[in-house]
């Protein structure tokens, strides 16, 4: 793989936020999933946390201030929620889960082992898992960031028609900043969205166009 290939600055434009710890500029977009893993976690509430939600793994939760969690959220350490974010109702953060400033978690919507850059938003009945969404991006409802493929065999990144290994049995996608999803959309293991581009689901044909 060349050096010059998938570099996070390819896909994001956002690298002075917070979740830039997690971004080497030498090394492709997808090791920062590697460094969400070595990362050290730590106990941090900087907001009122509802009597209905749920917080495992308490010692490794961190939570910036302006959060705010509907009822019967479940958030399980280690993850850390940005300032500001919303965390919707039932929703599940699961560990290794990190939401950088202004991310909204939808109704029922989960995350795992996933980054989302300032300002991403996963609705409603969404799941993510092992995955990156740049800023700005928008799941619609039901959208599916699938992690593991059928014969449980790594994950080989496809962008721009070549694929990628990736030393990872569990990998979702990769959205850069400002894509866009429709409804129901599923994206398999290894997807790549560009900046811009919105991909939806029509007459059960995955499509994808770019944004004027």
């Amino acid at each position: 793989m060349s050096s010059l290939e998938l570099l996070p600055k390819q896909f994001f434009s956002f690298l002075d936020t917070e979740c830039k710890e997690l971004f080497a500029k030498d090394q492709p977009v997808f090791h920062a999933l590697y460094a969400l893993k070595a990362r050290t976690w730590k106990n941090k509430i900087s907001t009122t946390i509802p009597h209905t939600v749920a917080i495992l793994n308490i010692e490794s939760v961190e939570i910036e201030e302006g959060v705010i969690i509907d009822p019967f959220a479940c958030i399980e350490g280690p993850c850390y929620i940005g300032k500001n974010c919303h965390i919707g109702h039932a929703a599940y953060i699961r560990p290794f889960s990190y939401l950088s400033h202004n991310c909204s978690i939808g109704h029922s919507a989960e995350i795992k082992a996933s980054i989302l850059f300032p300002f991403a938003k996963a609705t409603h009945l969404c799941f993510v898992g092992d995955s990156i969404l740049g800023a700005h991006v928008n799941l619609g409802a039901g959208t599916k960031c699938a992690n593991l493929r059928f014969d449980d065999r790594e994950v080989e990144l496809t962008f721009r028609e070549k694929k990628y290994a990736t030393g990872l049995r569990k990998f979702g996608s990769i959205l850069s900043d400002y894509a866009k999803t429709g409804c129901n959309v599923v994206l398999n293991p290894g997807t790549v969205i560009e900046k811009h581009e919105m991909v939806f689901n029509k007459n059960s044909i995955l499509s994808k166009v770019a944004a004027k």
